[in-house]
């Protein structure tokens, strides 16, 4: 079979090793939204065969990642139509997304984390800062606010509606010095990277010594996609986008790679998206009468057993997504989605 332009084959980014497992295939129904627009709007679809994405696991480090993965151009694509307001429905339209619009109780959580941890911190740098708003809450908080981003659209959002300018190009080319900032943030960024590796050691550059990183990445072995292997189930946190998912493991390893020391990593974070939805899988609001409609599409299942096990998962995941993810204690038993980390830069340079 003839490789697809769009896809691109990898080794391990952690520790360059070409030997991998499959651990999951999965079928994008987002990736099949975005080419419905792309093609309304007479743009080449991104071609990937079945919609088919491999999740593997690297036999030598154990860092999940994508393999084959969209390339670097075909992202491209995907962002910069993102955010343009380009591209229609559930989950890769922008209207309908949680970054449409700004969650200040997110935003002002994160914030104030981060200043727990280092409070005479005030020179944050955010890499991918899509269309500014945690930089519009930190800059209203008297931080020195910069940013980066690869979408121009997103960029010309955070200059029109919160008047931050966000330098938009590679982060190769960050136009700031060496040793500049407090703090450099990459909220839900590193997973969509081609090279989690070179942002993370160019963040400790920018860093000065004794500067704090932060950054969240998908915590692949979670409640959730455990809970989803014990009931033989796809798991619906895997989306094209997402070229990685860490474990305690493998983050450690990054921090180790890249000389950044850990302060703390936790399960616990300010956001509350909803995860991709799995065709089929059904959705867990029931309405006024729960076990009457429950019963009845029940009745209505060709696959009752499938059912009955999805609706398990959903009722398991929200009761246990509200103590691992918004607890503190809940947090530190690090089975959430998401693994927020915060580590630091050492303070002298010659501690490697």
């Amino acid at each position: 079979m003839r490789m697809s332009k769009h896809l691109e084959y990898v080794n391990c980014n952690l520790c360059a090793s070409e030997d991998h497992k499959t651990l999951e295939v999965f079928t994008s129904s987002d990736l099949e939204n975005v080419n419905k627009s792309l093609v309304s709007l007479r743009k080449k679809p991104l071609y990937v065969p079945k919609n088919q994405f491999y999740v593997v696991k690297c036999k030598n480090c154990g860092l999940v990642f994508l393999n084959p993965r969209l390339n670097k151009g075909a992202l491209k694509i995907f962002y910069e139509s993102f955010y343009s307001k380009l591209l229609k429905g559930k989950n890769v339209s922008f209207e309908s997304s949680v970054y449409s619009s700004i969650n200040l109780s997110q935003e002002k959580g994160r914030l104030k984390e981060i200043q727990n941890l280092n409070p005479l911190a005030k020179k944050i740098l955010d890499i991918g800062a899509g269309p500014g708003h945690f930089l519009s809450v930190a800059k209203k908080e008297g931080w020195k606010v910069y940013g980066q981003e690869y979408s121009k659209a997103a960029s010309r959002i955070a200059k029109r509606e919160f008047g931050i300018h966000i330098y938009v190009g590679e982060i190769d080319n960050l136009p700031y010095p060496d040793n500049f900032f407090d703090i450099v943030t990459m909220h839900s960024v590193i997973e969509h990277t081609i090279d989690p590796s070179k942002y993370l050691q160019i963040a400790r550059r920018k860093l000065k010594p004794g500067g704090m990183v932060v950054f969240s990445v998908p915590n692949l072995y979670c409640f959730d996609y455990l809970s989803s292997k014990l009931l033989i189930l796809s798991y619906p946190g895997f989306i094209f986008e997402h070229l990685y998912y860490f474990s305690k493991k493998t983050v450690s390893a990054f921090l180790k790679k890249t000389d950044l020391q850990l302060i703390c990593l936790t399960s616990k974070h300010h956001s509350r998206p909803n995860l991709p939805e799995v065709n089929n899988f059904p959705s867990n609001n029931f309405g006024p009468n729960k076990l009457e409609l429950f019963f009845d599409q029940l009745t209505k299942s060709k696959d009752k057993s499938l059912y009955i096990r999805m609706r398990i998962y959903l009722f398991a995941s929200r009761l246990a997504k509200e103590f691992l993810e918004y607890n503190h204690y809940g947090g530190m038993l690090k089975l959430g989605s998401i693994f927020y980390v915060f580590a630091q830069k050492p303070i002298r340079e010659n501690q490697k």
